[in-house]
């Protein structure tokens, strides 16, 4: 048993490593969840990506390809890739970073919230149980809610996370916690 749960750990693993490797340092756009998963960019190469982040938080990124410029919908395209490896997924014209896309993906989205003395970055994290599935605030409950049917999963979530923090990362295995529970649950 503890030999087919490292096994699971180290195929998360290295899924999870292949993936920065794979895209690592180069800019492009994701128009499908497959072709994230596959690290597949369109645009890559010398394109620029103009996310339109202003304050009316535009429906549509702009990106400059071989000096055309050409307008996709937030709606119509999965995500894109920052030249520092990091990874976005667009869900309802809103852009999240992929931090995790194990077998449960995780997000985090940056909020600036206003204090008496400027500003505050709060993260804010959510997860989704398919690459392309619906994105949910990551909570205990909203955990509970999504894997009801595997009891294995939430009776180790019951154990290790009692206080409630889901977003917790495992230095120790380099992956978010909650998806070494998974892989662990999987293999009782």
């Amino acid at each position: 048993m503890k030999k087919s749960l490292v096994i699971a750990v180290l195929v998360i693993i290295g899924t999870l490593i292949a993936h920065h490797v794979n895209a690592k340092n180069q800019i492009g756009v994701y128009l499908t969840a497959q072709d994230y998963k596959e690290k597949k960019l369109s645009y890559a190469g010398g394109s620029k990506i103009r996310l339109n982040n202003s304050v009316l938080e535009l429906p549509y990124i702009t990106v400059i390809d071989s000096n055309k410029t050409i307008k996709l919908k937030k709606s119509e395209v999965f995500g894109y890739a920052e030249a520092d490896s990091k990874d976005f997924r667009f869900y309802n014209n809103t852009q999240y970073r992929i931090l995790e896309a194990g077998p449960i993906t995780i997000y985090v989205q940056s909020e600036h919230v206003a204090q008496s003395k400027g500003y505050k970055v709060k993260q804010n994290y959510y997860f989704s149980t398919t690459v392309s599935g619906k994105l949910m605030p990551l909570t205990l409950n909203n955990i509970r809610q999504a894997y009801h049917a595997n009891t294995q999963f939430i009776e180790q979530v019951d154990q290790y996370f009692s206080n409630g923090d889901v977003t917790v990362f495992d230095s120790v295995h380099n992956m978010y916690k909650l998806n070494y529970v998974f892989a662990k649950a999987q293999n009782k």
